[in-house]
């Protein structure tokens, strides 16, 4: 007969071991009401936990993971964490706190902003940068506000990444002067979005930018507002190594209209990794031709659903990217088996190091090349774009890169 033990019969230690397992922070709060030592197994278990992350349901109990650093939580548990401010302080190594779409009202900021292990706010709806949040380093939102003090927007000194998914004004950027992951992301047409591009006040006090993730959708019937070409935005830039951009049909030589002049960005050669994700075809090969020799160093290219190229560029592209050593054209039906096999040839005959290619397989892709993520990791570990970002979609960029 086999020995069972019952949950009574468990030490502290085996408690907090199969709470470890409890993914949402209803149940354990639910479990902290059975009895004094369940309780405190919870409390134990929840001093490992660094990042608070809110999810809408959990349908998909799965999609959570198992990452013992990682505890999820709904609405419900927000009001329960809410509720009594001191609850907060159970969790002494908490680092990222996502609060959902919790209204402003809500949410006892002053408790959090007091919490110094507290580095990274994630919140789905509005976002306002006050005073007291100065040491937040970390910040996620929907929409970003920034508070006066003295009649000058407030100041941070602290914060190193900025996720954003709506319009930024321009002189916001001035506050954030140690960024170095910047993400803008917005999926509809916005007039003052494209003015963020202006130029006229001065560059972007962003020397110290490594990673840098913009969307570009464009709307054809306000194609007149887009007088600025966006990928200029590197040229002030000078360290950065990585950038993501979702771009529409229109690319920023496309704009050949009247009163637009077509400016071709300065030479970088620190950018290593490249994504241009596309949507409603894409920018056309003469475009990227001349984009691409302003970042000689370029070693990691994706160009992903782009309709307006073909295996004919290949030539052209291994000489504009002398030092590149992985492509990834998925999504861009013009570029097949064709494409890799001169590569081979070509790397054969120039002795130049092989190139890997990722073309457009269709449904025949092969399993053992690494797949294009689509689900929405909001924390990754890690400050590695090549690692967390090069073989997703930017839909599914994640909130925060953590060490």
């Amino acid at each position: 007969m086999e020995n069972t033990v019952s949950f009574a019969e468990l030490n502290l230690d085996c408690l907090v071991l199969v709470f470890e397992f409890v993914k949402t922070l209803e149940e354990l709060i639910n479990y902290s009401k059975v009895c004094i030592r369940w309780r405190s197994a919870i409390l134990t278990r929840i001093v490992k936990v660094k990042y608070l992350l809110f999810v809408d349901n959990y349908d998909d109990s799965n999609a959570l993971g198992d990452d013992p650093l990682k505890l999820y939580c709904s609405t419900n548990g927000l009001k329960e964490l809410f509720k009594q401010k001191d609850v907060i302080n159970n969790f002494p190594n908490l680092r990222i706190l996502d609060i959902g779409n919790s209204r402003t009202s809500k949410v006892p900021y002053k408790t959090i902003y007091k919490k110094p292990s507290i580095k990274g706010i994630i919140s789905s709806g509005e976002y306002i940068l006050r005073h007291d949040s100065i040491n937040i380093e970390m910040i996620s939102c929907n929409e970003l506000k920034i508070a006066y003090l003295n009649g000058k927007l407030v100041k941070t000194n602290k914060c190193t990444q900025l996720y954003v998914n709506s319009t930024l004004q321009f002189e916001c950027i001035e506050i954030f002067p140690k960024l170095l992951r910047l993400h803008l992301g917005n999926d509809k047409y916005d007039q003052n979005f494209d003015y963020f591009f202006d130029y006229s006040n001065g560059s972007w006090p962003l020397d110290k930018l490594k990673i840098l993730e913009l969307s570009f959708v464009l709307d054809h019937d306000h194609k007149k507002y887009f007088s600025f070409p966006r990928y200029r935005v590197i040229d002030d830039c000078p360290l950065l190594e990585s950038a993501f951009v979702y771009t529409g049909t229109l690319g920023p030589f496309d704009l050949m209209q009247d009163n637009i002049k077509r400016v071709t960005p300065k030479l970088n050669s620190n950018l290593r990794d490249l994504v241009i994700q596309c949507t409603e075809g894409g920018q056309t090969w003469f475009s990227l031709r001349e984009l691409l020799f302003s970042f000689p160093k370029l070693k990691h290219l994706a160009i992903r659903q782009n309709d307006n190229i073909t295996d004919d560029i290949m030539i052209e592209l291994v000489e504009c990217a002398p030092e590149v050593i992985l492509m990834d054209f998925r999504g861009s039906k013009g570029i097949t088996k064709r494409s890799a096999d001169f590569l081979n040839e070509y790397c054969s005959q120039s002795g130049r190091s092989s190139i890997t290619i990722y073309y457009n397989c269709e449904d025949n892709e092969p399993s053992d090349w690494p797949k294009i993520i689509k689900t929405h990791d909001k924390v990754c570990y890690g400050f590695d774009f090549m690692k967390h970002c090069f073989f997703r979609t930017f839909q599914s960029l994640p909130n925060m890169l953590v060490d």
